[in-house]
């Protein structure tokens, strides 16, 4: 089993001499870049997360979770999917 994230194993496969092109290597290229915007917004929303979670021990709301952060959790469990 392999720990590469799966945009990285599509770009690396349309690497392949018999995918070569201008259009495939684009297409891994912008896989790539993608990628790594991914973890960028994946960073920040969990240090959003952590600061979130600590205004909310603070307030300790009535209504429970603010539905904002319950949100952004379901996003940040997607991107370590």
């Amino acid at each position: 089993m392999t720990t590469q994230p799966k945009a990285l194993r599509l770009a690396d496969a349309l690497m392949e001499p018999v995918v070569l092109d201008k259009h495939a290597m684009q297409a891994a290229a912008e896989i790539r870049r993608l990628h790594g915007v991914n973890k960028e917004l994946g960073a920040a929303l969990r240090r959003l997360i952590s600061y979130c979670n600590t205004l909310e021990n603070r307030l300790m709301e009535v209504d429970g979770e603010h539905p904002a952060l319950q949100e952004a959790k379901e996003a940040y469990s997607k991107v370590e999917q």
